[in-house]
């Protein structure tokens, strides 16, 4: 039953595929629903996924008219994606063909929602002068540690602390 529905899905990607290709006018109307559809499978029909995403980037490589709207149909579909090798492309896609300042602001954000804030500080000039009177203070402390999620696989969790004092009383808790 699995198997069939999985070619079921392939079948029906390649045929909106040549759908598409007889008759480009039909994209919107037949892309935005397989995206809403397709995108979000896991594990086993995450061939499904692989292949529409791969058809989207056909689609958006050869018909730039339609480039806006497949781009701003990623963006609200990326928090749903769960398939790394669907997630890797959507992202390419995102970063290859986002153009305008607003696109890439987007993406972005798009980006950032998903993966959650970098760790990544601007230095301001105040604190570049404290940083070269004391040798031995060099910004924010970055504490990684190993620890076991829920479902009883290991992940790392990374602590990012500003301030010595912090440093203290984090280190106090963990003992």
């Amino acid at each position: 039953m699995v198997s069939s529905s999985n070619e079921y899905r392939y079948m029906l990607i390649k045929c909106i595929s040549q759908i598409t290709q007889m008759f480009p006018q039909t994209i919107p109307t037949m892309l935005m629903p397989l995206m809403d559809s397709f995108l979000m499978f896991e594990k086993k029909g995450s061939m499904a996924s692989l292949e529409t995403i791969i058809f989207i980037r056909e689609v958006i490589e050869v018909y730039p008219e339609h480039r806006q709207s497949i781009l701003n149909k990623l963006f609200s579909l990326l928090d749903n994606i769960r398939n790394n090798l669907v997630l890797r492309v959507a992202i390419w896609i995102i970063g290859e063909y986002a153009i305008s300042q607003q696109e890439v602001d987007l993406a972005f954000d798009t980006i950032r929602r998903n993966i959650g804030s970098l760790p990544i500080f601007e230095v301001k000039d105040e604190e570049e002068s404290k940083i070269s009177e004391e040798p031995g203070k060099k910004g924010p402390k970055v504490i990684t540690k190993t620890i076991i999620l829920p479902d009883g696989s290991y992940g790392t969790e990374t602590i990012i602390v500003d301030d010595a004092s912090q440093l203290n009383s984090t280190q106090k808790e963990e003992d």
